[in-house]
């Protein structure tokens, strides 16, 4: 009988789930917008976005188009220095794109969390909470 319960057991345990760890998307082809920038969310109708194309970002900040060079390793993220336009906008708008290409230019890693937004974390901890643009 004993034996009988090992074995038993034994099959039961091989059917269990097993939690698994999910695979950090790579970037490349995808486009994001962002829903929050530093924990301080996002002015009305801002348009903040990154597009991930073949070792280029690139997008709006909010008041100006930006663009630059990214690489990726997992969930290791750097983002090159980046060139944008140079449109003034209201004193809050060109405050929330500094700190957006802040964050970006500082980044150090990157990874989507359980509701499939994507963080970007920058040098001194602050974050970009973005979510798949479309």
């Amino acid at each position: 009988m004993t034996k009988i319960m090992w074995i038993v057991t034994l099959g039961l345990a091989a059917c269990a789930p097993v939690a698994r760890p999910v695979a950090m998307p790579m970037l490349d082809g995808t486009e994001w917008a962002a829903e929050d920038i530093g924990g301080g969310g996002i002015i009305d109708n801002a348009r903040v976005t990154a597009k991930f194309e073949k070792g280029r970002i690139g997008g709006r900040s909010g008041c100006n188009t930006y663009n630059g060079s990214y690489v990726q390793d997992g969930s290791k993220l750097s983002i090159g220095p980046t060139a944008s336009t140079m449109m003034a906008c209201a004193p809050a708008l060109m405050n929330l794109e500094r700190q957006y290409l802040g964050i970006l230019q500082g980044a150090t890693s990157v990874r989507i969390d359980a509701t499939g937004a994507l963080i970007i974390t920058g040098s001194g901890g602050a974050t970009v909470l973005l979510r798949k643009a479309g």
